[in-house]
């Protein structure tokens, strides 16, 4: 939706503005021109890309009109956690940490995650660590 917004203000900005330096919209029209430019830049993204890049480009186009998965609730949630995990930190050291990461389902960080993904959030956010990919400062 996002997308479909900048792309209407950004076309009706530089109409407008051509129309208001006394320009005449139809010098504009020239779809010959328009095939020649959006041809000449699809071929060479086609050109320079393998067709895996290809393939991801166009399954991503859909996710550019729909918007992103991720809501305000989600960033607040994220926020929340990285917020607690800090604060405790702080106040009790980086060794705190150690039980909530050996243990992340009896951790009492896990109210912070409200509702059922917080066991999903908590093995995400320390797969890492157990893989010993936290270094200590």
């Amino acid at each position: 939706m996002k997308f479909i917004i900048g792309f209407v203000v950004v076309v009706a900005c530089v109409l407008g503005g051509y129309v208001l330096a006394d320009g005449h919209l139809e010098v504009l029209w020239q779809p010959l021109e328009f095939l020649i430019i959006f041809g000449a830049g699809i071929g060479a993204f086609i050109i320079s890309n393998p067709s895996s890049v290809i393939k991801g480009v166009l399954g991503t186009l859909s996710k550019l009109i729909k918007g992103s998965k991720y809501t305000q609730e989600s960033y607040l949630e994220l926020l929340s956690v990285q917020y607690a995990i800090f604060k405790l930190a702080k106040s009790k050291g980086d060794l705190a940490l150690e039980s909530h990461i050996e243990n992340p389902h009896e951790s009492s960080l896990s109210w912070v995650c409200g509702g059922s993904s917080r066991a999903g959030i908590h093995v995400r956010l320390f797969a890492h660590a157990d893989a010993g990919h936290i270094e200590s400062p």
